[in-house]
């Protein structure tokens, strides 16, 4: 995600790549957050679904 093209077309599908980063980064982090629901016993994060937001 910190990569710079180095072509003139641009920065590519960004929604593709903003599904990927929520894929390989922030799902991993949610999932190891959600273990301290199992750790302590009862619900102290939660997270909605991930979704682009149309604008």
């Amino acid at each position: 995600m910190g990569g710079i093209p180095n072509n003139t077309g641009g920065f590519g599908d960004v929604a593709k790549a903003a599904q990927v980063f929520a894929l390989n980064e922030v799902k991993l982090l949610q999932d190891r957050l959600t273990e301290l629901k199992d750790w302590l016993g009862e619900e102290v994060v939660r997270f909605q679904s991930y979704a682009l937001e149309n604008t």
